[in-house]
C-alpha cells in the first residue's frame, strides 16, 4: 500500500527519499489500527442517516398520498353536493325537455298528415269540379 501511494505522490510531482517510502509504510500501518474502527464508525453513521432519510422521504410520501386522498374526497364531496343542488333542473334540461321537443314534433308530423290529408280531399275536389265543368262545357 505504502508504494502504491509512494507511485501516485511521485506521479504528481512529488519527490521520496529512500527511507521516506518506510516512514509512510509504518504510518500507514500504525494508522490503519486505528482508521479501521474510525471508519466502521464512519459507514455505520453513514448508513444511519441513509435510514433516517429514508424514513423521512416515506414518510413525506405517505403525507403527501394522504392529502392527495383528503383534496379528492373533498372534490367528490363537492361534486355529490353541487349535483344534488341540480338534479331538478338537469333531470329537466335530460329527460323533460327532449321529450316535450319530441311531442312537439309527433304533433306536427300529426298535424301536417291530416293537412296533407285535406289538402289531397280538396284537390280531389277541385279536380272533379273541374270534370264537370269540362263535361258540361262538352255538351
Amino acid at each position: 500500500m505504502a508504494e502504491a501511494l509512494a507511485q501516485v505522490f511521485k506521479f504528481f510531482g512529488g519527490k521520496f527519499k529512500p527511507w521516506g517510502k518506510v516512514k509512510l509504510g509504518k504510518f500507514l500501518g500504525n494508522a490503519g489500527k486505528v482508521l479501521g474502527p474510525l471508519a466502521a464508525l464512519g459507514e455505520t453513521y453513514l448508513n444511519y442517516r441513509e435510514e433516517v432519510r429514508k424514513e423521512e422521504a416515506e414518510r413525506q410520501l405517505r403525507a403527501a398520498r394522504a392529502d392527495l386522498r383528503l383534496q379528492f374526497d373533498d372534490a367528490a364531496r363537492q361534486f355529490d353536493v353541487a349535483l344534488a343542488e341540480q338534479e331538478h333542473t338537469l333531470i329537466e334540461k335530460l329527460y323533460d325537455e327532449p321529450l316535450a321537443d319530441a311531442n312537439e314534433l309527433v304533433k306536427n308530423i300529426l298535424s301536417g298528415a291530416r293537412a296533407g290529408a285535406q289538402i289531397a280531399e280538396a284537390l280531389g275536389a277541385l279536380t272533379r269540379d273541374i270534370r264537370s265543368e269540362i263535361d258540361r262545357l262538352q255538351r
